[in-house]
């Protein structure tokens, strides 16, 4: 990310992968949010994590999400993702991995190993 000569930068973006687990029945058709925390205390706004045209959190996918937090984010310390909206009846998600990259560099990992979600829950991954 390049700024001009004497800008400061308001934002940067966190890299959230996300890998939905291969079991039948691990997608979701609810909506999907992330925040951010960081280690000194700047944050993200809630997110919406959503591609155009595009079935997001199906069994089996491996996606890639942008979000914006405060320049001066020195660490990512926690994601927050969260589900709500969409159809409750088939929202349940199973959840594979979780890492990020704060300005390219790769954070130590979020989470690993399957973990369910229902409608309306959330999970705090930490750092």
């Amino acid at each position: 990310m390049t700024f001009p000569l004497g800008a400061t930068p308001v934002s940067d973006d966190v890299s959230l992968q996300i890998n939905t687990d291969v079991t039948s029945g691990s997608g979701t058709d609810a909506d999907i949010h992330a925040r951010i925390t960081c280690n000194n205390g700047a944050y993200s706004e809630d997110t919406l994590l959503d591609k155009d045209n595009y079935n997001d959190f199906e069994a089996g996918d491996r996606d890639t999400y942008l979000v914006a937090v405060d320049a001066k984010c020195d660490r990512l310390k926690t994601v927050t993702l969260s589900m709500r909206g969409g159809n409750p009846r088939y929202s349940d998600w199973k959840i594979q991995a979780l890492s990020g990259a704060l300005r390219g560099v790769k954070q130590p990992g979020l989470f690993r190993g399957d973990r369910w979600l229902t409608y309306g829950q959330s999970v705090d991954a930490q750092m």
